[in-house]
């Protein structure tokens, strides 16, 4: 059984490093659970709660504005990090990677729910 348990923990600990390869500035787990309910829900995209971190060098009203008309969702800047965005609404892992390739995003962080469907 232990062992059982060994090989799952080092497929985990290797997809987890695969991910993180692949898109590097986005919590893996963020990217899991929005597929798991794009497949679970067909054709529906996940509610994201989403933290989004830029470079200091950011004028952060641009990427809030640009995030909000762009991918329908609200967006505000974070209370105490002035170069840290609020997103929330319904966004597909696609999106989420398109908002991770920008030259600005330095992190990624949230969680997906299906709060919405």
């Amino acid at each position: 059984m232990d062992s059982d348990v060994q090989t799952i923990q080092s497929l985990y600990e290797s997809f987890i490093a695969d991910m993180i390869k692949i898109a590097p500035k986005v919590e893996p787990i963020l990217l899991l659970k929005a597929m798991r309910l794009e497949k679970m829900f067909d054709g529906e995209s996940p509610h994201v709660h989403m933290e989004i971190d830029f470079t200091d060098d950011v004028d952060i009203n641009i990427p809030k504005y640009q995030i909000s008309e762009n991918y329908a969702v609200t967006t505000s800047v974070h209370r105490w990090v002035k170069t840290k965005l609020v997103v929330s609404g319904k966004m597909s892992v696609d999106k989420i990677l398109e908002i991770a390739n920008h030259e600005k995003v330095t992190k990624i962080i949230g969680y997906a729910n299906a709060a919405h469907y």
